[in-house]
């Protein structure tokens, strides 16, 4: 992407008109022009063109003035992360431009439903604050009134100090006078000199006490205002129903405990204490300068509407074009994550190219508008830095006719130029300060608003002495708050007795899941009422009652903590959890043996949301989790629905035992989990329409009796189902049962053990910390992630480099527009020591005593200057376009062969956790980015500062060379006070950010997982935890603020510790006649000028380090060639391609886990047209079969062949159109229905919506499309459709492939109600007809109409023949049917 800021052509900007920083570390790219600079060090940072919040001005635009640093880092980098890239913060150019740009860009952003009133009145912000935070508001606005009216004290010090070098050279210049008289002169210079120095160091020193006192307090006391905040939030949104979160989405509450929080802080903070100062400031400054000379400063002040009127023009331009150029980024950075995010169905329909050409047309409009951007930033740096150029010449020109007529001098002149540049300048720098602000009213409002909503479910008071476990619900009607006119429940009423079981079935959307949020009382029932043995549910206290009642979901939740802590979770108040106890409830979850086979045993984490673990394995420990509390009342909500029938039946034998003396109420669409129920309850629309248990209900044959029917499978009709084994056998098959599952678990245990492993690292190091109730996550991991990540960098580019030279050929095509731009760039450099010698010889012009010389030299250097203004903006346009140009088109092209080999890739090389699609799309969003560090723009920057800084020491040696290393000498000082700066701003406000993020991040697990938190109780601890793992960032917080704000107070001060030393030595020279005053002038400002470009080198250093990783891992995979390579052009392309299969002696482990061998020589042949099933446990190896099929993957052994040709041999392309997936999950792109569809005709082949129909019909989708009101053209995600439908979309998008030969079906209707199964299984049958099909399911009523089933086991095929000949062998496959068959109980 181009760098929108190339060093500035224009005069500097910041604060002191003297020496600048030498190379300051990194941590200097946000410190403001250094320390005697009047230019800040970032003063033109390679911001991304894609933020339409940022306009391309420098970072802290202050005028060539005496100001120490207007506008410092903790103005800037207290609302940056640590690493911020090559980004550095930028600000307006003028307040009235941000606003303006602010508004335009934020309106698209901003939510709809969110308008402007939304925000809290200014003093509100602080209705926390107590009698201790206000004394240290109150300390910090009187520090920030000393340091607003100290700054704009420079300019007359610096004033009083040239005018008698002036005179002094005056008096020496003429000649005749008597040598008493000269020095007379001499020793008024040296009086002078000493007051002045004195009056610098004083100055300085308050100014360090001031800035002190300003950061200090107002950062204590911000920190103290937010930690309240924050605790008032949490313990509100832990204390809310249900039902508020119906409207206050997770996401959005998460967002405010991490980012609003922060948001707030920083606008109550020094920021606040900023703005006081500035606009002291801004007052002190105009007031100095109406003292000095009022006809010259309303001279001045006319030319400042020019300012803001190009300021505002400039910034809406560059807002509209960056708005633009976000959106379309935006979008083409939507295509690549949805294209990377579902690279399976990207290979296996070929659609590697057109997802492409999408990316690369879109990516067309961001180069667009990026370079219209470019041309408008170099304007407008043009017409802003001439207009300073323009003031300075105006100031002089009209201040020489003053000094004529005897009303100033040179040194009033200086005075009032500083001055009213120091004032008008600070109203620039308020406008970060009143944008923090803002935001925190606004961040403000809403946290306020959380923090004191109440809840509307009211506690209950009646505990019972004794609880039996009867649940009734007598005629309640309820519906959700959300939807109120929307009836769920329909008057109901049934009972549970104590120690039953009570089963709720029927369709998707009947309402039976509502009956358990009523239980757990998520919500209020309208009407009726519930009762826990005779007493109404309303009646009892919350707590009490999720503590007694136990709860096991379909999709259990663990926290991302131990095992051992995850079960405690559910033990009620006052319950000591010792090992026994968790072992005890963990062997009556079936889960004891698979735990302590584990690396760490009951202290392994199970990672984020139990992601280190198997399904079963988590409704496992879920279940010990509702049984530790020994609850009598026990609800499963589809808690085997996700599981396979190995799993399901492991899970299922649990619950059966946890069921035993409990009330237990379960939901379940695989009815043959509740076959054994006590009361089946049949749901409909809200009602229950039959009751009774499964035997009565099949005899009256209706609504249960047909969904039965829908999952029955077939048996001999001679056989019952007690004939399929014996009473004998079933004991048997019991045993097997669990041998099956052992030898599962063990294959799941070896899949996660090095993951586990790894995170149980972290585990041991918290065992001291943590019991099985209590862990607290360290808050500093992600701090700890980030160092660790820099030592990786260091690593990298000490073993590896990166030929230079192949870097620039990157940008060979725009060679004529770098050639431009380095040129402009390198006279740029040079102006800026040219302005200092300008500047000096301006003020020798007042020493001349002839007025008729003096007025006509100061029209001269007017003349100059206007000159200056002209070449500026040619300069600057020709800078910032050329270079504009340059670096969007090396964005774009390197953005699209990154991804264009991202595509190219295996699916093996997507398996790596470092390949992920989040790593990938930053990788495309700032891999160009960096990579332009090393050429182009900021290639040339670097050559700009080089000139700069050249010239400017060239020129200072050749006019004196014991001033110049006089100078130089003072620059490690002020290095050190740019370093502090930024260390203390910058550093530590990443470092409490990271801090703060790492210890909401389980807060935020408990938000997003609510309903997990209430049912267990829990909402106080997990409170408690937040607020325990804030103790560390706000240590960091207090500390950054009362002992890092002395390295701010010390930056600060030492420019005007340095001047004073310059000045001294400064007259030394002259006293003894070493150097004139002239010199001494030019040798200050020269440097002064150049070293603003000399601090700007110092960002280079970090960036080029980041820009040489990122070109590293360019080329790595660019140049790589995968095993599986789409590209390839070799290979068979047959045409009449039958769909025969054959597998022989294959072997295969995933590339991420070669040691994990999941095919263990498994063999087949399937003949075309002819319907094949496999089935089996999980990670038995049946997905992995389709996944060789499809060559997403080779073999380690053995071979895979299509049509007698081994799938090696084929054009990969070529092969892949013959075949088709469909499977459980199927990805449909963004775009209409028409599209998803055509999606499956290959790339290149001509589609017609007569094929879109026919596959739609064909796919039984077609009526369901034509009932749109777009149709076809109707616009879709995959998440606005429902199971049924996004798969009967999934195999039109397979149907409409114009070779198909095989389709390939991989658990296409596991997730599916019963009701939405019929349709799609309905759809599929037909679908495979005449086809070669491969179906892989659990549901094995879905498969027993196939030719040919094979039973996979440990990556073999273990039995194989149809659905009768495998139930005859009585084998594993006759046990599947058992645990599924749903016909009557004997």
């Amino acid at each position: 992407m181009a760098s929108d800021h190339p060093p500035s052509t224009g005069p500097p900007r910041a604060s002191d008109p003297l020496l600048g920083p030498a190379a300051a570390p990194a941590a200097a790219t946000t410190s403001d022009v250094g320390a005697l600079l009047p230019g800040s060090t970032q003063q033109y940072s390679p911001v991304s063109t894609r933020d339409p919040d940022v306009v391309p001005v420098p970072a802290n635009p202050s005028p060539p003035s005496s100001l120490p640093n207007h506008t410092s880092t903790a103005n800037t980098a207290a609302a940056q992360p640590a690493d911020t890239k090559n980004d550095v913060p930028l600000e307006p150019i003028m307040a009235a431009a941000d606003d303006t740009t602010k508004v335009d860009s934020a309106a698209k952003d901003a939510p709809a439903a969110a308008p402007p009133a939304n925000v809290l009145p200014f003093g509100q912000l602080f209705k926390y604050a107590d009698g201790t935070d206000k004394l240290l508001m109150l300390v910090g606005l009187i520090g920030a009134a000393g340091y607003g009216v100290l700054t704009p004290i420079l300019s007359v010090i610096l004033g009083d100090i040239v005018q008698p070098f002036l005179v002094y050279e005056g008096v020496r210049a003429t000649p005749g006078l008597p040598p008493a008289v000269v020095a007379a002169a001499l020793d008024t210079l040296r009086k002078r000199v000493i007051d002045q120095v004195i009056f610098f160091v004083a100055v300085g020193l308050g100014t360090m006490v001031a800035a002190y006192l300003m950061q200090a307090m107002w950062m204590w006391a911000g920190e103290r205002q937010a930690r309240r905040v924050r605790t008032k939030f949490i313990n509100a949104v832990m204390a809310q129903d249900l039902a508020w979160f119906d409207s206050h989405k997770a996401g959005d509450l998460t967002t405010q405990l991490t980012s609003d929080t922060l948001m707030y802080q920083e606008g109550i903070s020094e920021k606040a204490s900023q703005a006081f100062a500035y606009t002291i400031q801004f007052i002190s400054g105009f007031a100095i300068a109406f003292t000095q000379s009022w006809r010259l400063t309303l001279v001045l002040i006319a030319t400042l509407p020019a300012f803001g009127i190009s300021g505002i023009v400039v910034g809406k331009a560059f807002a509209a074009g960056a708005s633009r150029s976000q959106e379309a980024y935006a979008a083409a950075g939507a295509v690549a994550q949805e294209a990377l995010a579902n690279i399976r169905t990207v290979a296996a329909f070929g659609g590697q190219d057109r997802a492409f050409r999408k990316y690369s047309k879109l990516l067309a409009g961001t180069v667009k508008e990026g370079e219209k951007k470019a041309w408008i930033s170099g304007a407008g740096f043009g017409v802003f830095f001439g207009l300073l150029y323009l003031l300075f010449g105006i100031g002089f020109w009209y201040g020489s006719t003053l000094a004529v007529s005897g009303e100033v001098g040179g040194g009033d002149v200086l005075k009032c130029l500083f001055a009213i540049t120091t004032g008008a300048f600070s109203i620039i720098n308020l406008s970060p300060s009143f944008q923090a602000m803002s935001k925190a009213r606004g961040a403000g409002y809403r946290l306020f608003e959380v923090a004191e909503s109440k809840p509307t479910i009211v506690d209950g008071a009646v505990t019972p002495a004794k609880l039996d476990g009867s649940v009734e619900f007598r005629d309640v009607r309820f519906a959700y708050p959300s939807r109120p006119d929307v009836e769920v429940l329909k008057g109901i009423s049934f009972t549970a007795q104590a120690g039953t079981t009570v089963a709720l079935v029927g369709a998707s959307g009947s309402a039976k899941s509502t009956c358990i949020q009523l239980m757990e009382r998520y919500y209020e029932a309208l009407s009726g009422t519930i009762f826990i043995d005779s007493t109404p549910i309303n009646d009892l206290p919350l707590k009490w009652l999720r503590q007694n009642v136990g709860l096991v979901s379909q999709e259990p939740i663990l926290f991302d903590t131990t095992i051992a802590e995850n079960i405690a979770y559910g033990a009620p108040d006052g319950l000591v959890v010792t090992q026994e106890l968790l072992e005890q409830v963990c062997r009556d979850a079936n889960a004891h043996d698979f735990i302590s086979k584990l690396p760490n045993g009951y202290q392994t984490m199970v990672g984020e949301r139990g992601s280190l673990l198997s399904g079963g394995q988590k409704q496992r420990i879920a279940i010990a989790r509702a049984l530790i509390g020994a609850p009598r009342i026990l609800l499963l909500d589809e808690a085997t629905s996700a599981l396979d029938s190995a799993s399901e039946g492991i899970v299922q034998a649990a619950l059966d035992k946890a069921s035993q003396g409990r009330t237990t109420i379960v939901i379940a669409h695989r009815l043959s989990t509740i076959r054994d129920a006590d009361v089946i309850l049949v749901f409909e629309k809200g009602q229950i329409i039959e009751r009774g248990n499964h035997n009565s209900l099949l005899q009256r044959g209706g609504v249960y009796a047909g969904l039965v029917k829908a999952q029955e499978l077939k048996t001999r009709k001679t056989a019952s189902t007690a004939d399929i084994t014996t009473a004998a056998d079933a004991e048997s098959e019991s045993d097997d049962s669990d041998d099956d599952g052992a030898e599962e678990e063990e294959e799941q245990q070896a899949a996660i053990t090095a993951a586990a492993a790894s995170e149980s690292k972290k585990a041991t190091s918290k065992d001291a910390l943590a019991s099985t109730t209590t862990t607290t996550k360290p808050a500093l991991d992600e701090f700890e992630k980030a160092e660790r990540e820099k030592a990786e960098l260091k690593k990298l580019l000490k073993e590896r480099s990166v030929s230079l030279w192949r870097v620039v050929k990157l940008q060979g095509e725009e060679w004529p527009f770098l050639a431009v731009g380095v040129l402009m760039g390198s006279v740029a450099g040079a102006f800026l020591p040219a302005f200092g010698i300008i500047l000096a010889e301006v003020l020798s012009v007042f020493a001349i005593q002839d007025k008729d010389e003096l007025t006509r030299k100061a029209l001269v250097w007017t003349w100059v200057f206007i000159g200056l203004t002209v070449g500026n903006f040619f300069i600057s346009l020709f800078q910032f376009g050329c270079f504009g140009i340059a670096g969007e088109r090396l964005t774009r092209r390197i953005r699209e062969t990154a991804f264009r080999a991202m595509l190219r890739q295996e699916t093996g090389w997507f398996d790596d956790e470092k390949h992920g699609t989040g790593t990938l799309t930053a990788q495309l969003s700032e891999q160009a980015d960096r990579i332009q560090n090393l050429t182009g723009p900021n290639a040339a920057n670097l050559i700009q500062l080089v000139v700069s800084m050249g010239c400017g020491v060239a020129l200072a040696f050749y006019y004196s060379w014991q001033m110049t290393l006089t100078v130089l000498a003072a620059v490690p000082f002020l290095a050190l006070g740019s370093y502090l700066e930024a260390a203390v701003t910058t550093g530590a406000v990443g470092k409490s950010r990271l801090a703060y993020g790492a210890a909401a991040q389980r807060a935020c697990d408990a938000i997003q997982n609510i309903a997990t938190v209430k049912s267990l109780a829990r909402e106080r601890d997990f409170a408690d935890g937040y607020l325990e793992n804030i103790k560390a960032p706000y240590r960091i917080g207090v500390r950054k603020a009362l002992i890092g704000s002395w390295g701010f107070g010390y930056s600060q001060a030492v420019q005007f510790l340095l001047y004073a030393v310059c000045f001294g030595v400064g007259y030394l020279f002259v006293r003894d006649g070493v150097i004139t005053s002239a010199d001494l002038f030019r040798v200050i400002f020269v440097l002064l000028f150049a070293s603003i470009s000399f601090a700007q080198a110092a960002t280079f250093t970090g960036n080029a380090q980041k820009a040489k990783a990122a070109a590293i891992a360019y080329f790595d995979l660019v140049d790589r060639v995968p095993p599986i390579d789409i590209d390839s052009t070799e290979g068979a392309r047959l045409v009449d391609v039958a769909g025969a299969v054959e597998v022989a002696g294959a072997e295969f482990a995933y590339p991420t886990r070669p040691d994990a061998p999941i095919l263990r020589g498994i063999d087949f042949s399937q003949l075309a047209g002819k319907s094949l099933a496999l089935c089996g446990p999980s990670g038995s190896g049946k997905s992995s079969v389709l996944a060789l099929l499809q060559r997403l993957y080779d073999v380690s052994a053995g071979n895979v062949k299509l049509d007698g040709t081994d799938v090696r041999q084929w054009h990969l392309q070529s092969m892949r159109e013959h075949l088709a997936v469909v499977s459980q999950e199927p990805s449909l792109f963004i775009g209409t229905l028409r599209e998803a569809i055509e999606y499956g005709v290959p790339d290149g082949k001509p589609v017609t919506m007569d094929m879109v129909v026919a596959a739609a019909k064909a796919a039984n989708i077609h009526d369901f499309i034509e009932g749109l009101p777009e149709k076809y053209e109707t616009l879709v995600t995959s998440s606005q459709l429902s199971g049924g439908q996004k798969q009967r979309v999934a195999i039109a998008r397979a149907l409409i492939r114009p070779n198909l030969a095989c389709l390939l079906l991989d658990e296409a209707t596991s997730a599916l109600d019963s009701a939405s199964e019929v349709i799609v299984q309905d759809t599929l049958d037909k679908a495979s007809q005449g086809r070669t099909t491969i179906t892989i399911a659990h549901r094995l009523s879905t498969i027993q109409r196939v030719d040919l089933i094979l039973v996979v086991k440990d990556g073999r095929v273990v039995e194989q023949g149809t659905h009768f000949e495998l139930l005859d062998k009585k084998g594993l496959y006759a046990k599947l049917v058992k645990r599924q068959n749903l016909g009557k109980t004997v």
